[in-house]
């Protein structure tokens, strides 16, 4: 197997903005699961 580098892959800025498409995902599926409407207001 090639070594591999501990600190520093060449490829950061990819790998960020995948985690970030990710959490954006997941927070926009689970955003208003909990939310009270005005139709749930007695």
């Amino acid at each position: 197997m090639p070594p591999m580098p501990r600190f520093g892959s060449g490829n950061r800025a990819e790998k960020k903005k995948n985690l970030i498409d990710r959490l954006l995902a997941y927070f926009e599926r689970f955003f208003g699961i909990g939310a009270i409407t005005e139709e749930d207001d007695p």
